[in-house]
């Protein structure tokens, strides 16, 4: 074999080995990295709604539902809680098959112990990730959590996306 075409197949190769590399590379990272971004923000608007929960006024609490729940049985939005910490829903911007979801417990019993929790839980077969901060508000004599959360089909379809390209 010529010279020449040992030198351009080497090419080829070395070529073809670094894209896979970096493709690989650039997985093990967006997979590690995707779902601590999203708690993050998940955080972030815990806390945000929280505060603005704190400031608003009693009505707001008389248990309507908003005018547009997001279904989590086929939505990848972003929802609020409040629970209670008897695990009463006092509030939700989310509805399961048009019924309000029961949050677990201990996600409420963490986030008022420690100050906050995150955990990936099932809700009737929908995998969601939540994150959740305590809330009080004494003159309501509520004590318990603002959780947010997401469809964890949000992350795995940008991760599916990254593979694709």
């Amino acid at each position: 074999m010529r010279i020449r075409r040992r030198l351009a197949l080497y090419g080829a190769v070395v070529t073809g080995v670094t894209m896979i590399l970096f493709g690989v590379l650039l997985n093990g990272l967006a997979t590690r990295a995707a779902p601590e971004d999203r708690d993050k923000l998940l955080s972030a608007l815990a806390a945000q709604a929280s505060t603005s929960l704190a400031e608003a006024a009693a009505s707001e609490f008389d248990g309507s539902q908003p005018l547009l729940p997001i279904d989590l049985a086929d939505s990848t939005d972003q929802f609020i809680a409040v629970v209670g910490g008897d695990g009463t829903v006092v509030y939700t911007t989310a509805v399961l098959d048009g019924a309000v979801p029961a949050f677990p417990a201990a996600i409420v019993t963490q986030a008022i112990e420690a100050g906050s929790a995150a955990a990936t839980i099932a809700i009737d077969g929908v995998e969601l990730r939540v994150c959740a901060v305590p809330f009080v508000r004494s003159d309501l004599g509520l004590t318990g959590a603002v959780i947010a959360g997401e469809s964890t089909v949000f992350v795995e379809e940008q991760l599916a996306g990254l593979r694709a390209v």
